[in-house]
């Protein structure tokens, strides 16, 4: 094929993808004004092309279009209420396109375990909506030992201790898990077992020590984060109350009496509320 030929071909075949994008596109809108003409954006339910229909219209373009879906879940995220079920939908088309694309499937557990914990509004029960989905990943990538490990941690996170123990003993029985993941493992289930209190802390820092993903520890830094800053002000209302004989209700509380100084960025970035009554203090970045 000569330079000409070759130039001839690329731009078709960017032509093409770009038209099947649009087309998509098009579509997608077509049929959120079928299904919901005269919602209010702040209620709207949004509607997605089921995976079957996406990789009919795919025209063998179907990693591209999962590339598309990727790009789209993550920034969804940030809009994305914990309970719309337009969020996990993203992630089956993604699968249905690239099967044996990774990043998508521990992502999506990543943020489902994140919104359960995190939003007070979410469906607690958010992360077994797309187990089954998880479950794909792990028949297509059976050599992948963090799918498993991710998942099972999710459900610690969430107090399912029978299902995290499950999925991580199919994580550490994988032959290319590391030897960290081993003995997280094992000390997860004595632990379990004698009754002892299983937070879930030393598997989060075993991901962020095993991921090679620039993604995935930017958000578990973020979670570490606001983890601390929990625990440090829930000491910090403990003492309070040890000194004026109530809990603080406000960050104002402890700012007006000169016991904790932030400053604007510090309440631009994270929100914060305490609980008079038992000095529970739950803290989410902004």
């Amino acid at each position: 094929m000569n330079p000409l030929q070759k130039n001839i071909y690329t731009l078709t075949r960017n032509f093409l993808i770009l038209s099947l994008f649009v087309c998509i596109v098009l579509i997608q809108r077509t049929y959120d004004k079928i299904e919901h003409p005269h919602i209010l954006f702040t209620t709207e339910t949004r509607y997605i092309l089921p995976a079957s229909v996406v990789k009919n219209l795919s025209f063998g373009f179907k990693n591209s279009i999962a590339d598309l879906y990727w790009v789209k879940a993550i920034q969804d995220f940030s809009i994305w209420d914990g309970r719309d079920p337009f969020y996990v939908k993203e992630y089956e088309n993604i699968a249905t396109l690239d099967p044996k694309f990774s990043y998508p499937y521990l992502l999506a557990i990543l943020t489902f375990t994140s919104t359960a914990v995190n939003n007070k509004n979410a469906d607690p029960h958010i992360l077994e909506t797309i187990e089954p989905l998880i479950q794909k990943g792990m028949k297509n990538l059976p050599d992948n030992w963090e799918i498993p490990f991710y998942l099972g941690t999710g459900f610690q996170l969430t107090k399912n201790t029978e299902k995290a123990l499950y999925y991580l003993s199919i994580a550490s029985s994988n032959k290319d898990a590391p030897e960290i993941i081993h003995k997280v493992y094992a000390t997860h289930l004595k632990n379990t077992i004698s009754g002892k209190s299983a937070s879930g802390k030393d598997l989060v820092k075993a991901i962020y020590d095993t991921t090679t993903s620039e993604t995935t520890k930017k958000m578990l830094e973020e979670g570490i984060k606001i983890d601390i800053l929990k625990e440090t002000l829930e000491t910090i209302s403990r003492d309070f109350k040890k000194k004026y004989g109530v809990y603080p209700s406000s960050l104002n509380d402890l700012t007006s009496r000169k016991i904790l100084q932030v400053g604007q960025d510090f309440k631009n970035e994270f929100d914060i509320t305490f609980n008079r009554y038992t000095g529970e203090v739950t803290v989410k970045a902004k």
